[in-house]
This record gives C-alpha cells, structure tokens and sequence, in this order.
C-alpha cells in the first residue's frame, strides 16, 4: 500500500544522493548474522525504524544494507505495539553434546512463544521436535523443564546468553 511507504513506490527521490546505507556499525563487531545491535544504540539518534516496504525502496534507490530485520510485538502489560530491537542470544544446547565448545546460537525476540523457539532450535540442532524436552540450562545446570509452548521466553525469565537444553 502507498501508505506504508508515505505514498512514494512511483517516485525517485529528488536532490543529490546520499550514498549507499550502511548499517555495518550498527552492529556488534564481528557479529556475521546482522542480529546483534551494538547495545548502546539509540532509536532516533542512530538509526530509524522503517517499515520493510519502505526499507526496499531505500535499498533500490541508493543501495547498501545490510538489513537488519525486526518484529513489532504487544507488550504484555500495556498493550501497546513496539518494534523488538534488541534481540536475545540465547545459547541452544544439546543433550548429546555438552562438551560441544561452540554453542549455537538462536537470536530471537523476547516475545517468542517456545512452540517457535523449539522448532528454530530442533531444526538448527537436527533434532525431532516430537522427541525434545527443552530445560532451562542456566549455568550448565537443569532448572526447570519448559513445557509451556504458549509462553513467551520473557514469561519464562529466560534472559540474554542463557542457555536451554534441548534433550
């Protein structure tokens, strides 16, 4: 829809270019999967949330990139819909494997259910999501099964570089 983008598909934008996009330093050094913000990033001050249309034709006109996609949430306590920008690391770990020395990593919002993140985790960790059973794994010690699929990792407390063991 024109609205989405302030009505300007048809359009080419006016005056002198300002270059390709770069959002490289937006992102934690060394960071490959553009997820990871640098964590003292202000909306407005260094970068700005735009929808994915408008994203595309800024991409077209000047070029650049990377994108670094994100999802509009609820929040829970007020209703309100918010763009999730800082997205959890959270280490996925395999029964299996424990002396595994690289983890995988799974960057997702605060707000996903753990239908998602156990599907996401079963797929990247090879594993049948019927047959898992997913721990909260904090500090390389079960704390509790998670068997909530509805719950969200906020309503979990499952918080940034947490691990989750999915046996």
């Amino acid at each position: 829809s024109t609205q989405s983008t302030g009505g300007y598909e048809n359009d080419e934008p006016s005056g002198e270019s300002p270059g390709a996009i770069d959002n490289a330093g937006l992102l934690e050094p060394g960071a490959t999967d553009h997820t990871q913000l640098r964590s003292f990033m202000q909306e407005l001050q260094d970068y700005m949330v735009v929808p994915s249309k408008m994203w595309s034709l800024l991409v077209a006109w000047y070029g650049g990139g990377p994108a670094i996609p994100r999802r509009v949430v609820r929040r829970s306590y007020s209703g309100t819909l918010v763009v999730d920008v800082h997205l959890l690391r959270i280490e996925l770990v395999r029964s299996s494997q424990l002396s595994a020395t690289t983890p995988t990593i799974l960057a997702v919002s605060k707000s996903t259910k753990m239908r998602e993140v156990r599907a996401r985790g079963c797929e990247m960790l090879g594993l049948e999501p019927k047959d898992v059973q997913i721990w909260d794994y904090h500090k390389n010690v079960k704390a509790k099964v998670l068997a909530d699929m509805a719950a969200t990792l906020r309503e979990e407390n499952i918080v940034n570089k947490q691990a989750l063991l999915f046996e």
